[in-house]
Parts: structure tokens; sequence; C-alpha cells
């Protein structure tokens, strides 16, 4: 259960399409890929990429529309389950959810949010909360799922028209729709509890030249951890974890009844600390405070905790995964208890 495994170079078939890749090598790179093994969770980052876009020349528009900025990713993160079902029927409820999405022709800007909402037996998910005017959430309010959930070949369920929490860039340049995105959600299960994940994918068709009319963007992509609405008390999720986080780090988390303490697993230092507020509105909601006394939450269950704060937490991003301009906050973090 304090295992970690750094990825090296490799070479394979991409499922998907079937076309060859090559990954680096990782020896000299001082934020590699690596995996955390805990108790029934795997997470950590796998191989990151370069992005960038010169934008579209479009007649009477301009040119360098669309841009995305170079910015380079060591990593991403990534969380696997030992144990997921397809059952859906191990789904409905009412949920907590914490989420983290970023759009790279927003200049890479970020949004973490959290939400409560149920879902039903047929997978359609309504929500009673009330979001920020600039979300786009779906016809029944939520942010995580927009049309109800579908089982696809490969093990979970997928939701069309997946919700926007973050301000984009669109096309066509007028009349676009938005909301091409899926969301994709697993039904983890981990010591005996259901814990829905779900990775939003965006979707780029650039259209046709030279108008581009019949083009469509939503380049928004995140993820979201859900626990079940049911009371936490102080004390619940004690234990440490471990993942990666927002700042394209690894990061440990030491959590014992109303403190938490960010740790630098190389190295066992302390960096950020917060306190925990229980009781909040809806049962299993924890209220997060920093030492510069910036807020935010934390959601637990079976052994997996998420934490987001509207500050910039552990020395902020890795530099080898930043512009100048990119900022560290807000903070998002998931992590896999790997003791207690």
């Amino acid at each position: 259960t304090r295992c970690a495994f750094i990825l090296g170079a490799g070479t394979g078939t991409a499922a998907g399409d079937g076309q060859p890749y090559t990954t680096p090598g990782f020896a000299n790179n001082p934020n590699p890929p690596m995996i955390f093994v805990g108790q029934g969770v795997a997470g950590g980052g796998i191989p990151g990429a370069t992005v960038q876009f010169d934008g579209l020349s479009i007649p009477l528009v301009g040119s360098g529309i669309g841009a995305v900025p170079n910015r380079h990713f060591d990593f991403y993160p990534f969380l696997g389950f030992a144990s997921t079902t397809t059952d859906i029927t191990r789904l409905p409820g009412t949920y907590n959810g914490l989420l983290y999405h970023l759009a790279p022709s927003g200049n890479y800007s970020t949004v973490a949010t959290n939400t409560v909402e149920t879902f039903d037996a047929s997978g359609t998910c309504t929500s009673s909360n009330t979001a920020n005017p600039n979300y786009s959430p779906n016809a029944g309010g939520c942010l995580t799922t927009g049309n109800p959930l579908t089982l696809n070949s490969n093990g979970y369920f997928d939701s069309q028209q997946a919700p926007q929490i973050v301000q984009q860039f669109r096309l066509p340049v007028v009349g676009a729709t938005g909301k091409s995105g899926t969301a994709h959600m697993i039904l983890g299960q981990v010591n005996g509890a259901t814990v829905p994940l779900v990775v939003r994918t965006g979707y780029i068709n650039l259209g046709t030249a030279p108008l581009h009319l019949d083009a469509k963007v939503d380049d928004e992509s995140g993820i979201a951890m859900l626990t079940a609405a049911t009371p936490l008390a102080s004390g619940g999720f004690d234990g440490g974890y471990v993942g990666a986080d927002s700042n394209f780090k690894y990061t440990a988390t030491l959590v014992q009844g109303a403190v938490g303490t960010f740790i630098n697993p190389s190295t066992s230092a302390a960096e950020s600390g917060f306190g925990l507020g229980y009781g909040l509105a809806s049962p299993g909601l924890v209220g997060v405070q920093d030492t510069n006394g910036k807020s935010g939450l934390a959601i637990a269950s079976g052994g997996l905790y998420a934490i987001e704060i509207q500050g910039a937490e552990n020395n902020g991003i890795a530099s080898t995964s930043a512009n100048a301009d990119t900022p560290s906050t807000p903070y998002f973090g998931i992590g896999a208890q790997i003791s207690k």
C-alpha cells in the first residue's frame, strides 16, 4: 500500500486508431509521470504533452482565430480503480461533487467548484443548487453530466452535451451552439462504497475552410469526484492520502480531525496547511480554510478524498508545466488513502 512506480520510455500501438506511439524517457525529468498504488486505487500522473494551436485565418474576421498558447504539461493526473461496475442501479441517490475544469482556448483558464446532484435509475441528473450564471449546466441544473447516462462498450457511461463551467472560445464565430463535449462516468467500487468519477472530454471540428461555418469547438476538459451525501463527522476520514493535483505535482495529505496538512511525498516535508469544518448544509460536505484565509471544500468516501481551495497551495503550479501567466488558483486535488 506504499508503492510508487516512475514511468519510463515506451512504445506501443494506440487502441483507438491503431497508430504507433512513443513516450519519451524521464530519467532526468525532475517531475516525471508516476503512479502511486493505494488501497484499491492507483493514482498519480501519466505522460503529458505539449499543446499549441496557431489559430485559423477566416476572411473578414482575421487570423489567429482560436489560437492556443504553447504550454507543456509534464504529466496528466490519473486515477484508476481496482474494481468498477456497470450496474447503474448502484448510482441513484444524492451526491456532493467537486469539479476542476480547464479550457486551453481561454488561455488555459480553470474553474474549481462544487455541486450537489441527484441521479435517478435512468442516469438522469437533476440539481437544485444555484450555479454561477457564467456556467452552462444541463437542463436539470447539473454541472457534472449533460444528457442521461448510457453504457458504452468500454465499461463506463457516457453523457452527451456535457455542461461547461469555464469561459472558452467558440466556433463558428457567429451562431456557435457549444456543449459538444462528453462526460464519462466511471462507477468505482472502493471499500464497499460506490464513488462516481466523471471525466469531461472536449470535441473539436474546425469545419470547412475558408469560413468554417460548420465548425464546432468545445475544448473544455476536466474531472469531478462524487460522494454520497451522507453525514461525515470529524475524524470520519482521518488518514494519509497521496495523489496528483492541479499544480501538476504529487502531493500527500494528512487529515487529523479538524486539521489537514499537505506533504511533499518525496521529502515528507510539510507544505500548506488547512482547517476543516464539519456539518455544512449538505451532509458529507466539509468546509476548508487554508492558513492564508482562502476557503474551499472537501469530500471523502471509501478511502478517496477530494479537495478544492480558492487559493494557491504548495508553492503553486510546477514551473515546468506552466506559462509565465499561468495562475496557481484555484487548487484541486484527489488522493487515495495509504494509511490510517
